[in-house]
């Protein structure tokens, strides 16, 4: 009995040895036959070559970007034509000493026309000349008996056609009003100055913005290129284990799945950074075709008071509250001009038509001439009043002026060391997560890791590295923009230095 049942045992074994066998050669064919149709219908590692971003004619530097965006801008240009117009108002301003000249003309057609006869006064003593002539033969006689027999003719008072002509020479000598519209003259040329630096300041904000951000995106596509190379390592690892048999189908997907997404990340990447090279193009009003370089690297200021000492000295908007001011005080002496004499000379020729009036064709004269007003009515009273109220007004915009550029370089210092400190733990993050790249590909190859924390943890370097790379962008652009809230104008970059 106890033989039959091993008998049965040893049977039933060697049954079940033979399935398990079938089953294994079954799941050989099986994985083989999944092997190869996943290499079927596998991704194309030639035809998804990486593209890499077409190089530009040529470059730009940040100072360079600098001197085109104060020759392109047409905001800076439209500036431009106030400092024209100041030139106007002071050569208007020169114009006050200069002398008037004045040439006028009238013809007249009169109707109607009077004329005034005259009487010889001789006339009555004809017959004694006459006589006188007659018997003594004398030329005096006879002259005399001449001018007794002649008629005068009519005096024309008022003729038909009169014309005549005016030339009037005014020089001025004295007047109150010229000191002081010469000054505001020159105030205007200065605040036209300041006014083109304002206009210079503002659109610097937008350029540096735009260009570190483009500096920024340029960065971020080589991050990104670099990640597809590390992603195609990984691919052709799993590519490589799967048909050892040592992979399975799911890693070798996520790897392919992670290589696409590289490819994807960089040329999103590439249009990126192209359309903030337009918008920069745009902003400078020249052509697209150029690259960025990274700006140099600047020391950071030693504290904000320093900054700020020098932003009360340079900002352009302070100095044309400076000027403000100045020109409401010269505004209030201008309106005490007002009771200051007028002195002037004049010489003036005349020419006409000799009438019975008139005598002779050309006459002149000169003149010293006195203008001098007395009273008027309070109304340089109520332009000094204004003017108080102005030059007030003009002081308080000044003090928020400097309360706002206070506020605005504090934050932007606080900014600078905030990005600092992101700058110090995304070198560390990124640090760590190419230590922690390398230790799991090393374990992975020992077969301690998974392709999942593979893809994971490069997943993971590609996120530190972008952090990294933006957060070092951003702090040199956060020490820029302190340079420029100092308001070094177009000398942004030298004077920082």
């Amino acid at each position: 009995m106890k033989r039959t049942i091993y008998r049965v045992s040893i049977a039933a074994l060697l049954m079940c040895s033979s399935a398990a066998i079938a089953q294994e050669n079954a799941g050989d064919e099986t994985s083989k036959a999944i092997q190869e149709r996943h290499l079927s219908q596998g991704i194309d590692l030639e035809s998804l070559e990486l593209q890499e971003r077409e190089k530009a004619a040529h470059s730009i530097t940040f100072e360079q970007g600098l001197s085109l965006l104060a020759e392109n801008s047409l905001d800076v240009e439209s500036a431009r034509q106030a400092l024209v117009e100041a030139s106007i108002l002071d050569n208007e301003a020169r114009a006050n000493f200069a002398p008037n000249i004045n040439l006028s003309g009238r013809i007249a057609i009169n109707d109607p026309v009077v004329k005034m006869s005259a009487n010889n006064p001789l006339a009555p003593l004809a017959p004694y000349f006459e006589s006188q002539y007659q018997n003594t033969g004398d030329d005096s006689a006879r002259q005399a008996l001449e001018a007794a027999q002649f008629e005068p003719d009519e005096a024309i008072i008022n003729p038909r056609f009169d014309y005549r002509a005016s030339l009037t020479v005014t020089q001025p000598l004295y007047n109150g009003n010229f000191f002081p519209s010469r000054k505001l003259a020159d105030l205007a040329i200065h605040k036209a100055n300041a006014s083109i630096a304002e206009v210079t300041f503002n659109v610097q904000e937008a350029y540096t913005q735009l260009y570190f951000q483009a500096v920024s995106l340029m960065r971020l596509s080589d991050v990104a290129k670099a990640n597809v190379h590390t992603a195609r390592i990984s691919l052709e690892r799993q590519q490589g284990r799967f048909q050892a048999g040592a992979g399975s189908e799911i890693d070798l997907t996520r790897a392919e799945v992670s290589y696409l997404t590289a490819l994807n990340d960089y040329e999103n990447a590439n249009i990126a950074y192209s359309l903030s090279v337009e918008a920069l193009a745009m902003l400078l009003r020249i052509d697209a075709n150029f690259d960025v370089e990274e700006p140099e690297e600047m020391i950071p200021p030693e504290s904000v008071e320093q900054i700020l000492h020098t932003a009360f000295e340079e900002r352009p908007e302070l100095l044309s509250a400076d000027i403000d001011i100045e020109q409401t005080e010269i505004q209030y002496r201008q309106a005490r001009t007002g009771f200051q004499p007028y002195i002037y000379a004049q010489g003036q020729a005349n020419a006409q038509r000799v009438t019975a009036f008139t005598g002779r064709a050309v006459t002149w004269n000169i003149s010293l001439n006195l203008s001098w007003d007395l009273w008027d009515g309070g109304q340089s009273k109520r332009t000094r009043e204004r003017v108080d109220v102005a030059r007030r007004q003009a002081e308080i915009r000044r003090s928020k002026l400097e309360d706002t550029i206070r506020t605005q370089i504090r934050q932007a210092w606080l900014s600078m060391k905030t990005q600092k400190n992101v700058l110090t733990r995304a070198k560390a993050t990124a640090k760590l997560a190419q230590i922690n790249y390398d230790v799991a590909v090393r374990s992975q190859e020992l077969g301690a890791s998974s392709a999942l924390e593979v893809d994971d943890a490069q997943n993971a370097l590609f996120a530190a590295q972008v952090s990294e790379a933006d957060a070092e962008i951003q702090y040199r652009a956060a020490i820029y923009e302190l340079y420029r809230l100092q308001g070094n104008g177009q000398d942004l970059v030298q004077n920082a230095q």
